[in-house]
Parts: C-alpha cells; sequence; structure tokens
C-alpha cells in the first residue's frame, strides 16, 4: 500500500518490458492509478457496494512487492543499499498518516466510545503502532471470518508489509550476494511456497490468512517482476516477456491483466479472502508489466485524476474504515461487521469526509515530512512520535 520512492522523469521507457536501468529510476504514474484502483475497490467493498473489492488489498501486495523490491535490486546493484536508510525511508512513508490516525482514533474513542470498547481501542492502538494488528486479530477472532469490533482492524495490512519488510531486504541482500545464478529461482520458489501454505490456510477455520507467510506470495510476486525488470544480470528474460515485445500481441498480456482484475474486483467471489486470489494477483503482475505504454495504462490509469486518488490512497486506507465503523457503532449497531447496514446518506458522507482528510493528511503531512532530506533525523522523531501516541492513547483509554 506504498507509494514508490523513486525520482520522477520525464523520458518514456521504450519498451513495455525492457530490461534497462530506466526502470528504476521512471515514475510511473499508471501505477499510482492501479492502486487508486484497489483502494477504491476496497472502500465500496467496505460500503457494501463491491463484492469483490476486498481484492484490492490483494493488488496493493503486489504492488508494494514491486516498488520496494525495485528499490532495494537498484540499491543492491549499485553498492549502495544500507538498511539503516532503507527502514528510515519506510518510517517517513508510512508513519506520519498512521500518527495522525490513531491520535485522531484515540480522541474520538475517548469521546464516543463506552468504556468497554475504549478498552479494546487502546489495544488496538498499540498494536497497529507496533505494527502487529495481524497477529493481535488472529490471536482474538474466532472463526474464518468473524472480525471482533475494533475501529482500527484493517491495519492488520500494515502488519503483514511492515514484516515483510523487516526481513525482506535482509533475505535479498544475502540471495544476492550467495546465490547469484539462484536469486530468480529463490524468488520464484517463495511464490510456490507461500501460496501453497495459504491454499492451506483457506480451508482452516481459524484466521490463517493473517499470517504473514500466506501472504507473502502476493508481495514477491511482484518482487519476481521487480527482478526481470530492474537486473540485467539476470540472464535472458522468459520467452513469456516476449509477447511484450511483438507488435501484432504487445497489448494482449496487458488487456489479459485488465480483464482479471476486473473480473476479481467485480465479485469472482462473495467471499474475502478467496481461493480465487490468484487472478487480480495476476492481473496486477501483467498490468504493471505492461508497461506505462500500454493503452489502458496511459488513457486510464494514469489519468490526472485517478493519480491523484492514488496519491492519497495510504491515507484514504487508513482513514475509511476507522470513520466507517465509528458511523457504524453511533447508529446503535452491535458490531462494526455491520457498517453494511448503515443509512446510504452515512455511507456517502464517510466516504466523502475520507477522501477529504485523506488530501489534508497528504497534503500538510506526508508530503512536507517527506521532501525532508534529512531522512534519518525525521525517522527517528517518528518513531519517538509513535512511541508517545500509543503510550498516550493506552493512558488515555487503557
Amino acid at each position: 500500500m506504498s507509494t514508490a520512492e523513486v525520482t520522477q522523469s520525464s523520458e518514456a521507457i521504450a519498451t513495455p518490458v525492457e530490461i534497462s536501468h530506466a526502470h528504476a529510476t521512471t515514475y510511473r504514474p499508471d501505477i499510482d492509478g492501479l492502486r487508486a484502483v484497489a483502494a477504491l475497490a476496497v472502500v465500496a467493498a467496505h460500503a457494501g457496494w463491491l463484492h469483490g473489492g476486498g481484492f484490492g488489498v490483494d493488488i496493493f501486495f503486489v504492488i508494494s512487492g514491486y516498488l520496494i523490491s525495485g528499490i532495494i535490486f537498484r540499491s543492491l546493484r549499485q553498492g549502495e543499499f544500507s538498511f539503516l536508510d532503507f527502514y528510515a525511508r519506510r518510517v517517513k512513508r508510512i508513519f506520519p498518516a498512521l500518527i495522525v490516525l490513531l491520535t485522531s482514533v484515540s480522541v474520538l474513542g475517548w469521546l464516543l466510545l463506552p468504556a468497554a470498547d475504549q478498552a479494546r481501542l487502546s489495544e488496538d492502538i498499540v498494536a497497529g503502532a507496533a505494527f502487529v494488528q495481524n497477529l493481535w486479530l488472529y490471536a482474538s477472532i474466532e472463526g474464518r471470518y468473524a472480525l471482533p469490533r475494533s475501529i482500527l482492524s484493517h491495519l492488520w495490512t500494515l502488519g503483514i508489509e511492515e514484516q515483510f519488510y523487516l526481513f525482506w531486504p535482509l533475505l535479498l541482500a544475502a540471495t544476492w550476494l550467495l546465490l547469484r545464478k539462484w536469486r530468480l529461482r529463490s524468488m520464484l520458489a517463495t511464490v510456490v511456497l507461500s501460496l501453497a501454505s495459504y491454499a492451506w490456510a483457506l480451508s482452516s477455520d481459524l484466521p490463517q490468512w493473517l499470517l504473514p507467510w500466506n501472504r507473502l506470495w502476493e508481495l514477491a510476486s511482484g518482487a519476481v517482476l521487480a527482478y526481470l525488470q530492474f537486473e540485467p544480470g539476470s540472464g535472458t528474460p522468459p520467452a513469456w516477456m516476449a509477447l511484450f515485445r511483438r507488435p501484432s500481441i504487445r497489448g494482449l498480456p496487458g488487456m489479459l491483466g485488465v480483464i482479471c482484475a476486473t473480473v476479481g474486483l467485480l465479485g469472482l467471489d462473495d467471499k474475502w479472502p478467496s481461493g480465487y486470489a490468484w487472478v487480480p494477483v495476476l492481473g496486477a503482475f501483467l498490468m504493471i508489466a505492461a508497461g506505462p505504454r500500454h493503452w489502458f495504462n496511459r488513457h486510464v490509469l494514469a489519468a490526472r485524476p485517478v493519480v491523484l486518488i492514488g496519491l492519497i490512497s495510504y491515507p484514504l486506507y487508513l482513514w475509511h474504515w476507522s470513520l466507517f465503523t465509528l458511523a457504524a457503532i453511533l447508529n446503535g449497531h452491535a458490531s462494526t461487521t455491520e457498517v453494511r447496514q448503515l443509512p446510504l446518506l452515512w455511507k456517502v458522507g464517510v466516504v466523502l469526509a475520507s477522501l477529504v482528510l485523506s488530501y489534508l493528511t497528504y497534503r500538510y503531512v506526508e508530503r512536507p515530512l517527506r521532501s525532508s532530506r534529512n531522512t534519518r533525523g525525521v525517522a527517528l522523531l517518528l518513531c519517538v512520535a509513535m512511541v508517545v501516541c500509543a503510550s498516550l492513547a493506552y493512558s488515555l483509554l487503557g
């Protein structure tokens, strides 16, 4: 669910999947557009307007794995990779909007919620601040789909992403140095093993889909594509990639990606998580691989309004569920899972409020902090602010 930390460039990419260093430095507005589609799909799913919108989360994971792994591969190839700088950039990207959300939810929870719900909220804030919300939910959910009454349950995705960021750079750095001829194969093996684990997890009565290794295949799928595009030393690209360069059929894989993503989001399965998650994941993979020159990417995903929503997609994801659940509680619903029963005007109001708050968060919090050149200093201050935020919330609500 993270925005690419790449430099804006006006140079077009020569071919959709050209194995070139240009991929490591060229900003792709179509990826921001794809992020917008994923975010809006999740919002629509929570509002009860789109059955397959939950697959937007799966698309988010592919995008995140692609962008983050591309940054790592570029740094490793240039011999400039630093774990400290990598994690400092992650803090600058993830912490600002999250701190704003947790602080706001703490105040709103203190003002609006009964004591029993305040106690639960304080625990969720601490879990969210520590990026272990997925593990906390796993320990407290009864049944595969039964979510507890939580204003911050959606932070499970951040937990998985941050746990991925914690070990993935270490794994890539190790394989880069030790397994030069096996880099791609090791990532493909990771995808296969994690996908098999995910398939097994869906047969369990427990919410195994919340565990990081069962979602790793989605993030690693994006990493595989990043490796094929960013690393010229990976050898001859697979034969299927030639499809992207043949003029007669160059657009077909990208269109297949559009179809897969559309079919998934429009309701391939009315339950999520689903064994059909591979369909939108494949769709996202092919759409990104098709490159910025593919007509759908260029004319639809890279359209200015879509890109704008993509830029605010992270705070939009953070705000919308918390506002939806607060609205449900204020409407007298016994559980936050009854968000879909909110009156239409309330849903529309929450969506509009989420968009406004997301833009304000991006414009006045995220962007100023991310533009700072003192990456390590800002990251340290944000870590301190996160600890203070969680401590005060626990003291206030616990």
